[in-house]
Order: structure tokens, then C-alpha cells, then sequence
């Protein structure tokens, strides 16, 4: 910490830095990463949306594409892929 200001060089601040439930609901995040099949479950999750996704567009011929991997997702709003 010697190096973070305003004892050192390194200046660091952000809107949630160093504020207690910030911290608290980091530390609890990061204690849920550790969950086992945690990832699968995400994965499963955003799979079953996605899926969701793309069937709504298709039945209200939305001009959309739904691009995913895993547990990421967005929708472009283009006939294209």
C-alpha cells in the first residue's frame, strides 16, 4: 500500500473503491466462483436463452441475429449473420 497514493506514485479511485457493501458483495461473488459446476449451470442457463431468444425472432420475424458462445451472448438487430 506504500505504493498507492497519497503515500506513493500509483493513484487509484474509482465510485465504489473502498466502499464496505461494494467489497462485501465482491468477496461474496468471488466465493460463488468456486461452486461446483458453476460454469455448466451458467452455461445452460444462457444455452435455454439464447434458445429462447432466437425462437422468439424467428416467430416475430424480427431482423435479428442472436451470436453466442457459452455464456455470452448479444443480439445484432441485422438480417445478416
Amino acid at each position: 500500500m506504500n505504493n498507492v497514493a497519497p503515500l506513493g506514485p500509483v493513484y487509484q479511485a474509482g465510485t465504489l473503491a473502498g466502499n464496505p457493501l461494494a467489497m462485501s458483495a465482491g468477496i461474496a461473488a468471488l466465493k460463488q466462483l468456486v461452486t461446483p459446476n458453476l460454469y455448466e449451470q451458467v452455461n445452460q442457463n444462457a444455452e435455454r436463452l439464447v434458445a429462447g431468444l432466437r425462437k422468439a425472432i424467428a416467430e416475430t420475424n424480427v431482423p435479428a441475429q442472436v451470436n453466442a458462445t457459452h455464456s455470452l451472448a448479444t443480439i445484432f438487430f441485422t438480417t445478416n449473420p
